[in-house]
């Protein structure tokens, strides 16, 4: 069985950015927190032989995860001066 789950479109972002972004010396971290917005999911349930049945579970699967709509996002990064 293969459920697939698809979000189309643009998802905006938000997010805020501590520390320095740019490194004074050759070295640097900072840290991103913010999240995604996302469209409503599409979902695809495919099956065969005795899973077949579970494809009519399809609309309550999409359903479900309809209000799965913000995508948390927490960002380490490090960089460094060339």
């Amino acid at each position: 069985m293969i459920i697939t789950s698809s979000w189309q479109g643009v998802a905006p972002y938000l997010g805020l950015g501590f520390f320095r972004t740019f490194p004074r010396l050759f070295f640097n971290v900072n840290l991103d927190l913010g999240t995604y917005y996302l469209s409503a999911p599409t979902t695809t349930i495919v099956a065969i032989g005795a899973l077949q049945p579970n494809e009519a579970n399809n609309d309550q699967l999409q359903q479900n995860i309809s209000n799965y709509r913000w995508l948390p996002v927490l960002q380490l990064n490090i960089n460094f001066k060339l």
